[in-house]
């Protein structure tokens, strides 16, 4: 176990060594090195926001609607158990068999619409995502950046390489809601 974490621990130096190796190599062959930190933008630019609370909306309104359904089913479930006694077991069965058929409908629906909503969300993500790696290049550009590194995958970092504040700015005023009309494209 000692032996383990001794190794673990030289292999993370190692492996350390060598970032700030490259790091500095790639520094001075002149590359300029930013970091993006893309799941705090998703997390917390307008554009998102706006996404995660029309999804929820519809969410909220395609559950009241199945409620309502469910209910209305519920009741002639009911409805159906009460009149078991006089109708023969020919209509029983019928009506039985046309309540199971609204259900697994009702059933179908819901997972049709989650589908949907799960699409019309992704379809969002890929807009902003895309409006992202535009402000991205602007900004890589204008400051002669030549690596983004996504701030996930870094250990360690100075804050000046950071340029996810003004990348979320940018983002917020270029794109503040996602257009579902386009988001398909």
């Amino acid at each position: 176990m000692l032996l383990t974490r001794r190794l673990l621990t030289a292999a993370l130096c190692l492996t350390f060594a060598v970032v700030l190796t490259s790091s500095s190599a790639l520094a001075q062959e002149g590359a300029v090195i930013a970091i993006l930190d893309v799941e705090r933008i998703l997390r917390d630019s307008k554009a998102a926001a706006t996404l995660r609370a029309e999804i929820d909306n519809q969410r909220q309104t395609h559950q009241t609607s199945l409620r309502e359904q469910e209910n209305a089913l519920r009741t002639a479930d009911q409805e159906l158990a009460r009149q078991r006694a006089v109708l023969s077991a020919e209509a029983f069965a019928a009506k039985r068999k046309e309540l199971q058929e609204q259900a697994n409908n009702l059933q179908q629906e819901f997972v049709t619409r989650q589908k949907e909503m799960e699409e019309l969300f992704g379809r969002g993500i890929r807009q902003v995502r895309q409006a992202l790696a535009e402000v991205a290049k602007e900004i890589a550009d204008e400051r002669g950046i030549n690596l983004i590194l996504l701030k996930a995958t870094i250990v360690l970092a100075s804050r000046e390489l950071d340029i996810t504040e003004d990348a979320l700015q940018r983002l917020d005023q270029r794109l503040p809601s996602v257009n579902f009309a386009t988001s398909g494209n």
